[in-house]
C-alpha cells in the first residue's frame, strides 16, 4: 500500500509542477517495488509515473525503458483475460491503461 501511495503523491506533485518532489517519491515507489518484487495492485502505474517524472527532468531514456516495463505489465495482465471484449475494455479503459498505450505510440 506504501508503494501505491507514494506513488499516487508523486503523480499529484507532478501535476502541480513540483517535479523535484514528484522524483523523491517515484524513485522511492520504485525501488520499493523492486525490492519486494511485486505488489497487490498495478505495479504498471508504479512504472508509469516514474516514467512521466524523468520524462519532466528531461531524462528521456530511463524514461523510456520504465514505460516499456509499464508497457510490458499491462500487456502480461491483458494477456490473461479470456475474453477479447472484456480485455480490450480492460486497456481502453482502465486509467491510466490508454495513457500508458498511447504513451507507447509517441516513443516509436
Amino acid at each position: 500500500m506504501d508503494i501505491l501511495a507514494r506513488t499516487r503523491q508523486a503523480e499529484l506533485a507532478l501535476e502541480r509542477g513540483d517535479v523535484e518532489l514528484a522524483d523523491r517519491l517515484s524513485a522511492s515507489a520504485t525501488r520499493r517495488l523492486r525490492r519486494h518484487g511485486s505488489i497487490q495492485g498495478p505495479e504498471e502505474v508504479v512504472f508509469y509515473v516514474r516514467s512521466r517524472v524523468l520524462t519532466a527532468r528531461g531524462d528521456s531514456e530511463p524514461a523510456a525503458e520504465l514505460l516499456a516495463e509499464a508497457r510490458d505489465q499491462l500487456h502480461e495482465k491483458a494477456e490473461r483475460i479470456p475474453d477479447e471484449a472484456t480485455r480490450r475494455a480492460f486497456l481502453e479503459n482502465v486509467d491510466p491503461n490508454p495513457d500508458i498505450l498511447a504513451a507507447e505510440v509517441t516513443l516509436i
